[in-house]
Formats: C-alpha cells, sequence, structure tokens
C-alpha cells in the first residue's frame, strides 16, 4: 500500500508489507560450508599417531622449517609474529597563494605508517 509523505508516494516493500516473513531466529546456519567441513577434517585424530590431522600439518611445517626451508620459516614467523608492517612514503605537492600574487610550492612529506 502506497504511503504519502509531503506529497511524495512511495509504494512499501520488504518488511513492511509483509511482517509476517521476519525471520526472528536470525539467519539459519549453512548445511553445507567449506570452512567447517576442513575444521572437522584438521580435528580427526589418527589412531596410531593419537594426533589431530591439524597437529601433523603443523609438525611437518616445523620439520621443514627446521630442514631450511625459508618460504616455512617465513609463514611461520609471520603467522606467530604477525605480518610486518611496510612503509610508505606518500610526497604532496601543495601550492600555497601568497598575498601579492606570488606562490610558493611546498613539499610535504606524509609518513604512512
Amino acid at each position: 500500500m502506497p504511503t504519502k509523505n509531503n506529497n511524495i508516494t512511495t509504494k512499501q516493500t520488504g518488511f513492511q508489507v509483509n511482517p509476517q516473513n521476519i525471520n526472528r531466529n536470525g539467519r539459519p546456519p549453512k548445511e553445507f560450508s567449506m570452512t567447517n567441513t576442513l575444521r572437522e577434517v584438521l580435528s580427526i585424530e589418527d589412531k596410531e599417531t593419537r594426533l589431530k590431522n591439524y597437529e601433523q600439518i603443523m609438525i611437518a611445517a616445523v620439520e621443514k622449517a627446521k630442514a631450511g626451508d625459508n618460504d616455512m620459516i617465513k609463514y611461520l614467523v609471520n603467522r606467530l609474529e604477525g605480518m610486518p608492517k611496510g612503509e610508505s612514503t606518500t610526497n604532496v605537492n601543495v601550492v600555497i597563494p601568497i598575498l601579492g600574487g606570488n606562490s610558493v610550492k611546498e613539499v610535504i612529506d606524509v609518513d604512512a605508517g
């Protein structure tokens, strides 16, 4: 049903028209999720070693790093300490008019770190 506000007619849509369609319990959980499936697979325990899959993967990663794999060393350090923050400098040219018709050009260094 259209409403009229200040001589403007707008058509009501969505929950205004069909309030019975509001899901009061929120969005239902997904039946299939890659994240949940991967989480389940990684938490499966190996009967022989009694280690979970994610523990075996981490042991293998540490073994590769100990063997000298630089990429794996970087990966593990970044996972532990976080990615290093990159630094960047931006030059901004600003023209400032001065009384008398002359202008001064100034370079301002902006550190974005």
